[in-house]
């Protein structure tokens, strides 16, 4: 049913959401403070800062949609672009 298909695609939105939330504090804390201590990863960090408010605001957009709304796919492919540069970039 449509009803069902909708709340499947909240349960698998909202653990993505959260995986993404996590893996994201991780770099923050962990990763990122390293890494632009050095010249050579300096600017690449810098951009990937950039790159987890992209995807964080691609989210806080998202929890404010249904999905069953016209425009809620759209912003899964694009969450789903800024998340494969972001990853390609890694």
């Amino acid at each position: 049913s449509e009803q069902q298909s909708e709340e499947n695609r909240k349960m698998l939105f909202d653990t993505v959401k959260k995986e993404i939330r996590e893996h994201t504090q991780i770099e923050e804390d962990l990763v990122y403070p390293v890494l632009e201590k050095f010249k050579e990863t300096k600017d690449l960090i810098s951009d990937s800062y950039k790159e987890h408010k992209l995807v964080e605001k691609i989210l806080a957009d998202m929890e404010k949609m249904k999905p069953s709304d016209s425009t809620w796919l759209e912003k899964i492919k694009e969450l789903k672009k800024n998340l494969d540069h972001h990853v390609q970039e890694e």
